[in-house]
C-alpha cells in the first residue's frame, strides 16, 4: 500500500482508496477495454496483447467464447473483457 498526496486538500490517500477521505475527491478511475484471441488450430492473434495488458495489471473480469468459420476451418474466438484501476 502507498500513500499518495490528495491535490485538492492535501491529505495522505492510500492508494487503494477510490476517494480521499478528507475532501472526497475521486482518487482513481476504473478504465475497461476489450480484447479478442483467435487460434485457428495452428496460429494465436491476439495473444501477447492480452498478456502485455495482464502483466501491466489489467484483471479479466469477464469472458466469452464463439467459433467462427473463416476460409473453411473453425476459428476459437475469446473476448475478454478487462479493468484497470487507475489514479486520476
Amino acid at each position: 500500500m502507498a500513500l499518495l498526496t490528495c491535490p485538492d486538500c492535501g491529505r495522505g490517500v492510500s492508494d487503494q482508496s477510490p476517494a480521499c477521505l478528507g475532501c472526497g475527491r475521486p482518487m482513481s478511475k476504473i478504465e475497461t477495454r476489450f480484447i479478442e484471441v483467435w487460434f485457428d488450430g495452428e496460429d494465436t492473434r491476439g495473444e501477447r496483447n492480452l498478456n502485455n495488458m495482464l502483466r501491466d495489471g489489467w484483471e479479466i473480469v469477464e469472458q466469452n467464447n464463439w467459433v467462427e468459420s473463416e476460409q473453411g476451418h473453425n476459428v476459437d474466438i475469446t473476448k475478454y473483457k478487462l479493468q484497470k484501476r487507475v489514479h486520476t
